[in-house]
């Protein structure tokens, strides 16, 4: 069984190969395009449903938005939707990585429903910045989904008692819409900010939702600056007075950061 979806998808950089272990699936992985979306032309003749022994069938069309690795853009709604009607015209299923569709939401001005429209299902996530401790929902027919629990019994998955966390879930789900676009006014002010820096680029086109990826262009290293922030975050936390520093960063590449804002950043 094949699998669509991008060369910068999730599900492909990470997982330690997850859906080739777990369920036997080849990642057929095209050039995700700068906007986080897939050439049309391209998927329309890579996708194969044919009955040749010596070719895998398309099982299942796989996108992400917002798109992680693309620098944390909002996929255009309008080329979701032609990928998955040309999917669908071949009988095969969509599924949509939304860990950040909340996001993508506020960004777009569109509904999560009508972002989530065009699949058969969805998972987004409920502690990135929903703020819950640990979560993730997984959404489709309840067919899909009594499935779905199969498979996690059998992975070990199951979870007792989860009522508390999804407490957690549930306050942040209903005050998402003002704090996730709290969280994009401060990834574009500090977008702004540092692109002033000497040795700092930011694509302020890519600065669309909670997260800022930015190349470092001087002397200092990534793991050099990584190594300064955390040191001087360090200094700060032993001042229960002192809060200028309350951002974790990571590398994004050997030369590029990635900054990412969330409910707990004031």
């Amino acid at each position: 069984r094949r699998v669509h979806g991008g060369d910068k998808a999730h599900i492909y950089m990470f997982e330690q190969g997850g859906a080739s272990h777990l369920a036997g699936a080849l990642l057929r992985v095209l050039p995700n395009l700068p906007d986080g979306s897939l050439d049309y032309d391209q998927l329309a003749r890579t996708i194969y449903i044919g009955n040749d022994q010596h070719f895998t069938q398309t099982k299942l069309l796989c996108l992400e938005n917002t798109h992680n690795f693309c620098g944390g853009v909002i996929v255009p709604q309008e080329s979701i939707v032609k990928l998955c009607k040309l999917a669908h015209d071949k009988g095969v299923p969509t599924h949509l990585d939304g860990a950040r569709i909340l996001n993508a939401s506020i960004g777009s001005g569109l509904s999560p429903k009508e972002l989530c429209e065009p699949f058969d299902s969805v998972s987004f996530c409920l502690s990135k910045s929903i703020g819950a401790p640990i979560g993730t929902v997984l959404c489709g027919s309840s067919e899909f989904i009594a499935q779905a629990f199969r498979f996690r019994k059998m992975l070990g998955g199951t979870m007792r008692t989860p009522g508390i966390v999804a407490v957690c879930a549930l306050v942040g789900l209903d005050i998402y819409k003002e704090t996730h676009q709290l969280d994009h006014e401060h990834a574009k002010h500090f977008a702004e900010s540092i692109k002033k820096i000497p040795g700092i680029q930011v694509d302020m086109e890519k600065v669309q939702t909670n997260m800022v990826f930015f190349d470092i262009i001087d002397k200092m290293t990534v793991e050099e600056l990584l190594n300064k922030l955390m040191n001087k975050h360090a200094e700060n936390s032993n001042d229960a007075f002192n809060y200028s520093i309350a951002m974790g960063a990571s590398a994004g590449s050997s030369t590029s950061i990635r900054a990412v804002f969330h409910r707990d950043i004031s």
